[in-house]
């Protein structure tokens, strides 16, 4: 068994943050079937809301990130991720 912590980070193109989440969760699965199953994909639903009115007009200005940060604390190996986006005017 290890534990699998999820963080992100939403950032307006100022860098300031707009939303923030971290969960941990437990992972069992042994290692023969970690490796038969490596290429299978796993799915969360994070739960996603910005309510304040400022923050999304914000958003609507430039570019946004997403950080995704995935720590395996057993052996306390990151994968990092970075997306960016923008809405359309």
């Amino acid at each position: 068994m290890t534990v699998l912590t999820l963080q992100l980070k939403l950032m307006d193109d100022q860098d300031n943050l707009v939303w923030d989440y971290e969960e941990s969760f437990e992972v069992r699965i042994s290692e023969k079937d970690l490796k038969k199953n490596k290429i299978e994909n796993y799915q969360l639903e994070i739960p996603f809301v910005v309510e304040d009115k400022g923050s999304t007009d914000k958003l609507k200005q430039g570019r946004n990130s997403i950080f995704a940060t995935l720590i395996n604390k057993t052996d306390e190996t990151r994968i990092r991720k970075i997306i960016r986006f923008s809405f359309e005017q």
